[in-house]
């Protein structure tokens, strides 16, 4: 027991019978003045928005790409083409999915 608070001994209690001060209860002091914070925003101008990253963004084109290739050879497989022929489709798709991506990349540059 420590000040009279707390359990005169620990046995049975199922704990240590050490004693801690509630901090919950405790509040911090607000001092802020929210009328400076106000004009603060009022004399700041809203951030930009700040642009994507042209790598990241060609990258998760990629990426799409890629996976509708490979969606088609599973379809393909299923559908029983020699091996050949899938590696010879997957090449024509491709070059023709990345084709694709090169024309809109140039219609979005002008």
């Amino acid at each position: 027991m420590y000040n009279g608070i707390g359990l005169s001994t620990a046995r049975g209690s199922g704990t240590s019978g050490y004693v801690q001060k509630n901090l919950s209860i405790i509040r911090a002091k607000n001092n802020t003045n929210y009328r400076d914070i106000l004009q603060s925003f009022k004399n700041n101008p809203a951030p930009t928005k700040k642009k994507a990253n042209s790598e990241l963004i060609e990258h998760e084109k990629k990426h799409k790409i890629e996976n509708q290739i490979f969606e088609l050879t599973l379809e393909w497989e299923k559908e029983g083409f020699p091996a050949e022929e899938i590696l010879e489709k997957i090449k024509k798709t491709r070059e023709k999915l990345f084709n694709k991506i090169k024309i809109d990349e140039d219609r979005d540059m002008k």
